[in-house]
């Protein structure tokens, strides 16, 4: 049985280690992707969630599960963590065919899907695991517990579920506080980890050497009244240099960001940001969701029921 017990482990470190080395684009879950043509959306409804698949002649229900997470989009399909009956599983799916990829076992906790190359990663009951469909195998990548994680080479990126940081910030109604995880990196060989971020940070994007986030050692107060709540300044940080700077001059309700930019999500709509300053490019309702999903901006209008597609130059495609 020990033999047994040494090769596996033995398999496990060789296989591990060529998934960690392996090229191709980190390609984290999201709430829209596209693959093949076809585009999804994660929406939340009363009592399940719903993926739609949307395009210029309509939306459609793809799926309803009790609930679905992490969007991936692979070469030719999308992959997601979908529950039902209690269980979670990773299912895979091309235009109308949905097939599962792998089930998890059961009583964990599922997210956090994500896609390197031929490999699949996830979180575990808040540990970072890395996925052999064809073996049937989940297997722990790291102890330590985070809420999400970007995979650069041997290493992660990861905000801490241990020992959250309070911030705070003043506003009219009094001070608000919340406690946030800091930024991590570890590498996943030898299992030394460093503390990059003293304060709580969330919201990780990795856009080729630049990883975005939002800081909350610039903490700031959104909204008022029982509507107020704490939030970090954008901020970005060179994984060759290690240099952290703020990303964007003022507030956002989220960010979307690709090689070829980043959009802030304000109060009017999308906001374009360069080194040249910050204009509108999608003027929004409040309401409205917006995801990138493939190489188009979609957006989604709840009062409207209707989804919309715009090229990353604002321009409306339907």
């Amino acid at each position: 049985m020990k033999k047994g017990l040494c090769v596996l482990w033995a398999l496990f470190f060789v296989f591990a280690s060529a998934a960690l080395a392996e090229e191709g684009a980190f390609l984290p879950g999201e709430t829209a992707a596209a693959a093949a043509g076809d585009r999804f959306w994660i929406l939340p409804e009363a009592e399940d969630t719903l993926l739609a698949r949307f395009s210029q002649d309509g939306v459609t229900a793809a799926e309803r599960a009790e609930e679905i997470r992490s969007l991936v989009s692979g070469e030719d399909a999308v992959y997601y963590l979908c529950k039902t009956g209690g269980a979670w599983a990773i299912a895979g799916r091309k235009n109308t065919s949905r097939w599962e990829v792998m089930p998890l076992e059961a009583g964990r906790e599922a997210a956090c899907l994500s896609k390197r190359g031929e490999n699949f990663f996830l979180l575990l009951d808040g540990q970072l695991h890395i996925v052999y469909p064809e073996a049937g195998l989940a297997l722990k990548l790291a102890d330590a517990p985070m809420t999400e994680y970007v995979l650069v080479g041997d290493e992660v990126y990861y905000i801490s579920a241990e020992e959250p940081v309070a911030s705070s910030a003043s506003a009219p109604e009094g001070e608000i506080s919340a406690a946030v995880g800091r930024l991590y990196r570890m590498n996943l060989s030898t299992g030394s980890r460093t503390a990059l971020t003293e304060s709580g940070a969330s919201d990780l994007r990795l856009v080729g050497e630049t990883l975005y986030f939002h800081n909350y050692a610039d903490a700031y107060v959104q909204g008022t009244g029982e509507d107020a709540r704490l939030a970090g300044r954008l901020y970005q940080m060179n994984l060759s240099t290690g240099e952290i700077q703020p990303a964007a001059a003022d507030y956002d309700w989220d960010y979307l960001a690709w090689p070829g930019g980043l959009l802030l999500r304000r109060q009017e709509g999308l906001f374009w940001s360069d080194a040249m300053g910050e204009t509108i490019l999608i003027p929004l309702p409040e309401d409205a969701l917006a995801a990138l999903a493939g190489d188009a901006v979609a957006v989604y209008l709840p009062g409207e029921g209707a989804f919309h597609l715009y090229d990353l130059t604002g321009a409306l495609l339907w």
